[in-house]
């Protein structure tokens, strides 16, 4: 069975949460991918942890997205102490979910010196590592000035580090801006691939789109998975739960013919 995720926001509210109910309890989804509301003030903080709550009863796989972006920079001298407190704050929100899987941006590269920074964060994932039971993620970006960027980049990263709960998290939409295919990233990082983002754009920004709206083959990128029984977590921009469906539906016609072609 091909498992689908979805993600929630911090800034999703009480309400939008609650209203995500029907789609665990109708198995539309198995999964969904939260993020640690550090940002969102002591009333948002505790109304999106609930909401999150609520939805176990449905009993979804559930990820946690670390902290992300230039103020969450694991590769800004800094910065880097602040934001690997952070993470380290969002694993330990994430027992109360008893989440197992993280999603990792690294951060960006600030000097010449790219195999200095590559040193750097392979001693910070070596702590994060020992510091969680679950396992990290790391996420391909979109960007040549962001550490994560190639595959090569990436194994290197995974292999040196060498930690047995540190994978991979393969975006569509990051490897479509990129100079590699989404191909390369499957071949190079096929052993180590955990989860991943799902969404479209037409290779000129990161759209967070509707499947079938970009320029993604979708039936290939399935077609080249058909071993993997991790998530495929929708990273779609939605309004509500309506988009969510639609979206779904986008992708069980995805995996209908890849299969029938199977068949």
């Amino acid at each position: 069975m091909v498992k689908k995720c979805f993600t929630i926001n911090q800034f999703r509210t009480r309400n939008e949460i609650n209203s995500y109910k029907i789609l665990l309890e109708k198995n539309i989804f198995q999964g969904i991918e939260i993020f640690y509301p550090y940002d969102t003030g002591d009333e948002g903080f505790i109304n999106y942890t609930k909401g999150i709550k609520e939805l176990l009863k449905y009993n979804p796989e559930v990820v946690m997205h670390l902290p992300y972006g230039p103020k969450n920079d694991l590769c800004n001298p800094l910065k880097y102490e602040a934001s690997i407190k952070r993470i380290k704050n969002a694993i330990d929100y994430s027992k109360e979910f008893n989440i197992k899987k993280f999603t990792l941006h690294l951060g960006y590269n600030h000097n010449d010196n790219r195999e200095e920074e590559l040193l750097h964060i392979k001693n910070i994932l070596k702590d994060l590592c020992q510091y969680t039971s679950g396992t990290l993620m790391i996420e391909n970006m979109p960007g040549i000035k962001e550490i994560g960027y190639s595959p090569k980049e990436i194994l290197d990263i995974i292999t040196s580090v060498n930690q047995h709960n540190l994978a991979f998290i393969l975006d569509t939409g990051h490897a479509n801006l990129s100079e590699y295919s989404i191909n390369e990233y499957i071949n190079t990082l096929r052993k180590y691939l955990m989860h991943i983002h799902v969404s479209d754009n037409n290779g000129k920004r990161d759209e967070h789109a509707r499947i079938g709206t970009g320029n993604i083959d979708f039936v290939s990128f399935v077609g080249e998975l058909k071993s993997y029984n991790e998530l495929y977590c929708f990273e779609i921009l939605y309004h509500d739960v309506n988009d969510l469906i639609v979206y779904s539906n986008d992708f069980d016609k995805i995996i209908k013919e890849v299969y029938d072609e199977k068949n």
